[in-house]
């Protein structure tokens, strides 16, 4: 079965997208579509694909069987129920739109048009991350006590604002963009629902209407509590993405990107985990997206687990404004 493919937004991360199609044997990018008509002509240029002049040019086509909803994410919903009523299968990153109510239009119409909807929450992915998957479910520290994720970034703001920092078209700051990261994935690593959460957003440095660091304390199902800290304005060679695990029988590190530790009772150093770095994150996310297409099922990360790691971002920003500790069943999600 060869697949074609079609990509929604033309920026930095549809080009991932694009050269990861293209390392799927029976799959082809076909289209892009871009608001920009110049965006969409230069990468359909940089990769000699055709660029289509509005989104329905490239829904109609009928060599485009699945596309890669690569926009800002208040776009998410519309680009998402287009696909959906022209039979397209969708990908959709991260995060799965701006709202609860908004998401559950996105699965709503998938689910009535009968085509697959996969969010991008790439963290479930990366070799890394995967590895300290199989070596919590292991018990490799014992029984986990408590959990700190960090993701610190240097997102720049220069005279133009970029779309990240603008509250109608991203829905938020740091905790909608790498906040939904670090909630799906502790979500998915400990394999427990989120029952509580308490935060502080703040904005710092730059006069901006959205939160660029804070700190959510999340209480899961589990009992385990799980310490969030995020930040934008951290020095580039200070970015990190690195999530502790204390056990009863020692701490479980992991840099996404980098190397996995661990450090047990007795011992003198933090012992190194090898694991294998290869396929990446993204290709195996896309082959997983692919392959829920070809083989006719639900994929690993469907519109309600995306749905899910939302809600704790609204329950959130809704703990942070109001003060106070809020319940996920108050979300009724």
């Amino acid at each position: 079965m060869s697949l074609g493919v079609g990509i929604i937004g033309a920026g930095g991360i549809a080009r991932a997208h694009i050269r990861t199609y293209r390392e799927i044997p029976d799959v082809e990018v076909k289209a892009v579509f871009d608001v920009d008509a110049e965006r969409a002509k230069a990468i359909a240029s940089e990769f000699g694909l055709t660029a289509v002049s509005d989104l329905k040019a490239l829904l109609e086509r009928s060599d485009i069987d699945a596309v890669s909803i690569c926009t800002p994410h208040a776009a998410h919903e519309s680009a998402a129920g287009a696909a959906a009523q022209a039979g397209k299968h969708i990908l959709c990153e991260k995060p799965l739109s701006t709202t609860i109510e908004s998401g559950r239009r996105m699965i709503e119409a998938a689910r009535r048009a009968g085509v697959i909807l996969m969010v991008a929450q790439t963290h479930r992915f990366w070799p890394a991350n995967v590895r300290v998957k199989e070596l919590l479910q292991d018990g490799v520290v014992g029984e986990i006590v408590q959990v700190v994720d960090t993701i610190l970034s240097n997102y720049p703001v220069g005279p133009v604002i970029p779309w990240r920092f603008v509250p109608e078209i991203s829905g938020g700051g740091v905790f909608i963009d790498n906040g939904v990261h670090a909630v799906d994935r502790l979500r998915w690593w400990l394999g427990s629902e989120v029952k509580t959460v308490y935060a502080k957003t703040l904005t710092a440095k730059y006069n901006l209407e959205v939160e660029n660091s804070g700190f959510a304390l999340l209480t899961f199902e589990s009992g385990i509590p799980a310490v969030i800290h995020l930040s934008m304005i951290a020095p580039e060679q200070a970015s990190l993405c690195r999530a502790e695990f204390l056990g009863t029988e020692g701490i479980l590190r992991v840099d996404t990107w980098g190397e996995i530790h661990v450090a047990k009772p007795g011992g003198s150093h933090w012992e190194r985990i090898d694991y294998s770095q290869n396929p990446s994150g993204i290709t195996r996310q896309i082959t997983e997206f692919v392959q829920s297409i070809v083989q006719g099922r639900e994929p690993s990360v469907p519109g309600e687990e995306g749905l899910r790691s939302l809600a704790v971002i609204e329950a959130i920003y809704r703990a942070a404004a109001e003060g106070r500790v809020v319940r996920l069943t108050e979300l009724n999600v």
